[in-house]
């Protein structure tokens, strides 16, 4: 049995994670947990599309242009502080201390590092299992919890899939 008083949460969320159902699940498990942390992956795949000399970006208004690298980190850094600046406000409503990481899928490694030492617990959508990224995370030495989101489950709310390492 996990001692509560050094269970480590990890929230794994991406640019198309439902951060309030995630988050509902974290408090749902948090008890006495030490420490929540908020890994923000970002998709590498922006950063490849960009760097092919046929990509474009068609606007709304339906202006083309060149999708570039610094277009692709642009949109990435508004995502990032979009969700960083979302999940502060919840854990400020919820009186919550909370560390938030940005983690490339190149930078596995530092996910390794998070989840090691601790009675950890990594929170994710299932939808995640479709990021590049989810071949790493499921070989964490922790107990990873896949949550079945709205998004997943065609409007079916959230329920809980368990699994362990």
């Amino acid at each position: 049995m996990m001692s509560e008083e050094r269970v480590r949460i990890l929230i794994a969320v991406t640019e198309s994670s439902p951060v309030g159902e995630l988050w509902q699940a974290m408090l749902r498990r948090r008890g006495a947990a030490r420490e929540v942390i908020a890994l923000y992956i970002t998709d590498d795949r922006w950063h490849r599309a960009a760097s092919l000399p046929f990509t474009r970006e068609i606007s709304r208004l339906g202006v083309v242009a060149d999708f570039t690298r610094q277009r692709a980190e642009e949109l990435e850094r508004e995502a990032v502080i979009g969700t960083e600046r979302r999940i502060k406000a919840l854990a400020a409503e919820a009186n919550l201390a909370l560390a938030f990481e940005k983690l490339s899928e190149s930078n596995a490694e530092r996910l390794e590092e998070l989840t090691t030492g601790e009675h950890s617990i990594l929170i994710a959508s299932q939808l995640i299992t479709r990021e590049p990224i989810y071949s790493r995370i499921s070989c964490l030495d922790c107990r990873i919890e896949l949550i079945e989101t709205t998004d997943s489950a065609g409007g079916r709310g959230i329920t809980r899939s368990g699994l362990s390492s």
